[in-house]
């Protein structure tokens, strides 16, 4: 892996110092949208089907890349759609994160539904998203969620995470995540996230009291000692609805196109009810809580 954590560590103090002495705006994040495409059918997502050739080209993507290292930003999150299924003039993702490292990125994720193989992958750290266990699944069938596992088991890469979703239909299968997180030895933790109706409320959405809920026993199996990367701090600032959104920590670029936090940037009822506590981390960290900025360096250290 070509990830150098002594200049990471330097870049992130430089940012807090930027961002929160000298009051610089600069986004720490970019979300990179790779493509609109994808093999599966999840609920509460409504890319599946979409026609590839409405995916980004390679060029778009380099210009992309270009423009958001002039912006000042150093870590990028390759999202979609699936980011294995893009391809343009012969680029695949793996190029992608090649151009963005000798372009200056620091720190390379990518989000992917674990479908196809991953392994050899050069992010930083793959995050795989089943957003289900067995029949609480709403994504995955059942030959889906083998393939995910057989991915996992047969991957080498060090930093492989668990991006697990709650909403309405899984909720109560939160301590059976855990478990099986804690007896994977290729997984690395998992980080949880709450569902955001982006297209309106649906099936899966939760009302507030019940993600707070939610909260509680996320804070319990932490104490348990079940591998969470949520911290502390960030979840109960959660729980509070204390958080400001939209944030300016991120910008998302999807085929020609920027956003200030996300896609849905001006839909208040999305924003109202995001589930996104990657922000809310990034929050934590700034304001130097320790446990946010100890689950931080978890992600980064071995």
């Amino acid at each position: 892996m070509a990830f150098n954590k002594l200049k990471y560590l330097a870049f992130g103090i430089s940012y807090w110092y930027r961002r929160c002495i000298l009051r610089q705006k600069i986004p720490f994040i970019a979300g990179l949208v790779l493509n609109k495409s994808c093999n599966m059918h999840c609920e509460g997502c409504h890319v599946s089907g979409v026609d590839k050739a409405l995916d980004p080209t390679r060029r778009d993507v380099e210009a992309a890349i270009l423009e958001l290292r002039r912006i000042g930003i150093r870590n990028l999150a390759i999202t979609g759609g699936e980011p294995f299924l893009w391809e343009s003039d012969g680029w695949h993702v793996s190029d992608v994160i090649k151009f963005a490292r000798a372009n200056g990125f620091l720190a390379i994720t990518i989000y992917t539904n674990g479908t196809l193989p991953f392994d050899g992958c050069d992010a930083d750290t793959v995050f795989v998203s089943p957003h289900g266990m067995e029949k609480t699944s709403v994504g995955h069938n059942i030959t889906a969620n083998r393939q995910c596992l057989h991915n996992i088991e047969v991957t080498q890469h060090p930093n492989v995470m668990l991006n697990f979703t709650i909403n309405a239909r899984n909720c109560n299968s939160l301590r059976s995540v855990c478990e099986f997180v804690e007896g994977h030895s290729h997984i690395k933790g998992v980080f949880f996230y709450f569902h955001t109706p982006y297209y309106g409320r649906d099936s899966l959405f939760q009302p507030f009291e019940a993600k707070q809920k939610n909260v509680d026993e996320l804070l319990a199996l932490k104490h348990e000692g079940y591998p969470i990367f949520n911290s502390t701090a960030a979840l109960k600032s959660f729980a509070l609805n204390n958080w400001r959104r939209p944030s300016d920590l991120c910008i998302v670029w999807d085929n020609g196109k920027f956003f200030n936090c996300c896609r849905s940037n001006g839909y208040e009822d999305a924003c109202r009810n995001c589930g996104y506590l990657g922000y809310l981390e990034l929050e934590q960290i700034l304001a130097l809580k320790p446990s946010a900025i100890r689950e931080g360096l978890h992600y980064i250290l071995p």
